[in-house]
């Protein structure tokens, strides 16, 4: 009987010590899912961006800001509709960019970021989020890699060699931005 009755209490503690490892716990990430967040260059979240700013010049900028969970409207240089897809496919490859290859800049070294096209940038990329924290992102010229640009953070000290489709995704809502069609001039858009 006793026998018994310590085997049902080890069964109750081994079920109450799985279900809290199941229901409970952070879920583990399998080896594959690490590496792969291990080669992201950004730990942000698309839909965490209140604010983006793509600027390829002096002249030449959009400022956009969220309006809903999918609706996004551009405030400068000209109040208009925004792109939504576009503006979530722009945030959905900064989410998921991963790293083609890394180059460490030394604090000591005045590396010249010009040999990287990051001393003029190409564009640059703002993104604010909702409790105001900010990302500035540079990306320079075409590296050696197929279809690679080199792209930087600022504030770390190393140069990503990323996918040239986020700057073919910036530059084209940047040219949508400034060159709203007619019919969203006289829009509405509040959501």
């Amino acid at each position: 009987m006793a026998l018994a009755r310590t085997n049902f209490i080890l069964a109750v503690l081994l079920s109450l010590g799985l279900g809290h490892i199941v229901f409970f716990e952070p879920q583990m990430t399998t080896t594959s899912e690490a590496k792969k967040l291990e080669r992201r260059v950004l730990d942000i979240v698309a839909n965490d961006i209140e604010r983006i700013k793509i600027k390829r010049d002096h002249w030449t900028s959009a400022l956009i800001h969220r309006t809903g969970p999918t609706g996004f409207r551009v405030v400068e240089p000209v109040a208009s509709a925004a792109d939504n897809k576009l503006v979530m496919r722009l945030l959905s490859v900064l989410e998921f960019l991963e790293n083609k290859s890394t180059i460490s800049l030394k604090r000591s070294d005045a590396a010249p970021l010009s040999d990287y096209g990051l001393s003029s940038p190409v564009l640059e990329i703002s993104l604010e989020s909702a409790d105001e924290s900010q990302i500035h992102i540079a990306i320079g010229t075409s590296s050696g890699m197929k279809d690679g640009i080199y792209m930087m953070v600022f504030g770390e000290n190393q140069i990503n060699v990323v996918s040239n489709e986020l700057q073919k995704l910036a530059e084209r809502l940047l040219d949508v931005s400034i060159k709203p069609s007619s019919s969203s001039l006289t829009g509405d858009y509040s959501e």
